[in-house]
């Protein structure tokens, strides 16, 4: 999506995707003002190598016991649930696409106040996925970091067509993903840390594969950022 077909969408009427409300061109996204200050971010304590918050746990969590991460530790702002879910639906299958500049915004506040100076790489999408929806989800958001917020964004990694990873158990998930995400030609040198960059963290599989690439050519420290854990 081009930075015209944005703007333009911005110029109807809107409706907050949780409620329902009007917002009669008050706001620039999709939510209003009382539904946005109702979704809870995850707080301490979280596991600390996925993120997810620990009701009776210590330290990690039972699934992250069992499991082997290349990322050092990941965080996600939400659980994904009730609201949450709903707004990510709506920007991924109803086409509302200012729901990016709320995403971008919200992934700013960590990056600048937790990881300051550390680039991003955003996880490549399924391309099918991708095709189908006519424009990249992700791709909308870190461009948006990158003009709104000045965060460096680096486009290593570039995924080849693969069967979708929704309905995978996670072994199905990670046999899916061998030879299918891969690094870039005419990316020479990357950072030592990074952040890598995606929506939802569902079992983690998609992000280790991606942070084994990303460490087979030069990283050294990679965490990994995502709006919800499911």
């Amino acid at each position: 999506m081009n930075t015209f077909s944005l703007f333009s969408d911005l110029l109807f009427p809107k409706n907050c995707v949780i409620c329902g409300k009007n917002l009669n061109f008050q706001r620039d996204i999709s939510i209003c003002i009382f539904c946005e200050n109702q979704i809870p971010l995850i707080r301490e304590p979280r596991c600390r190598i996925c993120g997810k918050p620990l009701i009776s746990e210590q330290g990690v969590c039972l699934r992250c016991r069992e499991r082997d991460f290349a990322f050092e530790n990941s965080r996600s702002l939400f659980v994904y649930s009730g609201q949450i879910k709903k707004i990510i639906h709506s920007y991924k299958f109803s086409n509302i696409k200012d729901l990016s500049l709320w995403f971008a915004q919200q992934f700013s506040i960590i990056l600048k106040t937790e990881y300051p100076s550390v680039p991003v790489i955003p996880v490549p999408g399924n391309k099918d996925n991708i095709s189908k929806r006519g424009w990249d989800h992700i791709k909308i958001i870190t461009s948006i970091l990158s003009k709104n917020y000045s965060i460096e964004v680096i486009h290593a990694l570039g995924r080849k067509r693969s069967e979708s990873q929704k309905s995978l158990s996670l072994h199905e998930r990670r046999k899916n993903l061998q030879n299918i995400i891969y690094f870039k030609r005419g990316i020479h040198e990357l950072p030592k840390e990074i952040i890598l960059l995606d929506d939802v963290f569902t079992t983690g599989s998609t992000l280790d594969t991606c942070s084994r690439v990303l460490k087979e050519h030069g990283a050294e420290e990679v965490k990994t950022l995502t709006l919800a854990i499911d």
